[in-house]
């Protein structure tokens, strides 16, 4: 399904009911799951590779800020910034990302509420910048280079979940997903348990620009030269290009050329 055509989206992102994205205009704008109409809920203003929603706002991450707009309308506010990665994380109340902490400070994984309230929560110290950042069942996780670290959602800490077998470097967004966490490197898609081990090759990958993965019910979607799917390799071949995907229980939602699709699983 078609749910919106001609937008060029630069980036997806879905809560309950809704799909969200920014257009052409850097415009953020939504549309129901099932089809509709699209609607402008703000101007973004920019043009994000990653997004997130709730059911009450939409986030994204561009010019080192993190933005929060209101899902019924009004201009984006920054809820933090001097950020070093654009991929973060969130559970019901709070996003977890990648900050520098200022002049003689290192760069550290912190969290904060969504809303932008309250003090920020320096959880662990990182050595690399630019690394995704996801958060599973009372635990953060983040990419430094080719590993996986991760530390307690309500502390400190800083423990090796895992490294690629080689020198690899892992790229774009990774996702905590059924006990495990899936994310992929320049040629590969992978997982590895959450509680630490060697990672599994889960399919090849070869392309999509910017990359792109998420996770749902143990298999992993991307962007490649299709759409892909761990379990199944290409699952739509009908565009020349492909970019932000989301998944849920039931649909894949994603970029085809300049259209946003779904995609029933």
């Amino acid at each position: 399904m078609v749910l919106a055509a001609g937008e060029k989206p630069y980036a997806v992102a879905i809560n309950d009911g809704n799909v969200y994205w920014v257009d052409k205009n850097f415009d953020v704008r939504t549309v129901p799951k099932g089809g509709g109409t699209p609607a402008t809920i703000t101007h973004a203003g920019s043009h994000p590779q990653f997004m997130l929603a709730d059911e009450s706002a939409v986030y994204w991450t561009y010019g080192n800020n993190y933005w929060r707009a209101p899902l019924g309308g009004g201009g984006p506010s920054d809820i933090d910034n001097n950020l070093t990665s654009i991929w973060f994380g969130s559970d019901a109340s709070t996003a977890y990302y990648e900050k520098w902490l200022g002049p003689g400070q290192p760069n550290a994984i912190v969290s904060r509420a969504r809303d932008g309230s309250g003090a920020v929560t320096v959880h662990a110290e990182v050595q690399e910048t630019n690394g995704a950042v996801t958060i599973g069942p009372g635990a953060i996780f983040w990419a430094e280079r080719g590993s996986i670290y991760s530390a307690p959602a309500g502390g400190t800490g800083r423990n090796l979940v895992a490294s690629l077998p080689s020198s690899g470097y892992i790229l774009g967004p990774i996702k905590a997903n059924d006990s495990n966490v899936f994310f992929r490197s320049i040629d590969g898609i992978f997982s590895v348990p959450q509680s630490g081990g060697t990672p599994t090759r889960l399919a090849n990958a070869a392309g999509g620009d910017p990359p792109a993965l998420d996770a749902n019910s143990g298999v992993a979607y991307w962007n490649d030269r299709c759409l892909a799917s761990s379990t199944r390799g290409c699952i739509d071949t009908g565009g020349t290009s492909y970019g932000s995907v989301k998944v849920d229980d039931t649909a894949i939602y994603f970029v085809r050329g300049d259209d946003l699709m779904r995609l029933t699983k």
